[in-house]
């Protein structure tokens, strides 16, 4: 089964973004899947992974593109090549996923899953500023979330066809 974890940081303005769109998610009926608000777990975000099939992991990304524009990467392509498209990715949370990935493929190769795809999203600010966004997010966080909802539905479907075949 997959599970939709979203990650950031309520304390740091749009870095939260991950967090309320999984809350956003949870009151629709649309997702029977598992929704975890993950927070800033660090390291142990590992744990949280470890045991799952599939993932889709929602997070916020700061860079030089559109605010509110959606990268949809896998898990390989994150390790692969750290700069596509433009998307220089660090982490607010302490540890970056690109080594999560790494030490969870090496260290709980039985255990980690066998596909995670990234949803991260562009943001503007990380200042200081607990459950703010700034204007540029606030003014379109309702449809990055609904953006978001429809790219986590053709993912699941893309599932569900290769599972058939």
């Amino acid at each position: 089964m997959t599970a939709i974890m979203g990650y950031g940081n309520e304390l740091m303005e749009d870095d939260w973004i991950g967090l309320f769109i999984v809350e956003s998610l949870k009151e629709s009926a649309l997702f029977p899947w598992e929704i975890i608000h993950g927070g800033t777990p660090g390291f142990n975000v590992l744990w949280d992974l470890l045991g799952r099939e599939k993932l889709i992991i929602i997070d916020s990304v700061l860079s030089e593109n559109t605010p509110g524009k959606i990268f949809k990467i896998s898990s390989q392509e994150l390790l692969d090549n750290i700069n596509m498209n433009g998307l220089n990715y660090s982490s607010s949370h302490g540890i970056n996923w690109q080594e999560v990935i790494a030490i969870g493929m090496s260290q709980y190769p039985d255990l980690f899953p066998k596909e995670i795809t990234f949803l991260l999203i562009e943001i503007v600010s990380v200042n200081l500023a607990y459950k703010t966004f700034s204007p540029a997010i606030d003014s379109c966080k309702h449809s990055i979330a609904k953006k978001i909802e429809q790219e986590i539905l053709l993912i699941l479907k893309e599932q569900q066809e290769i599972s058939r075949n």
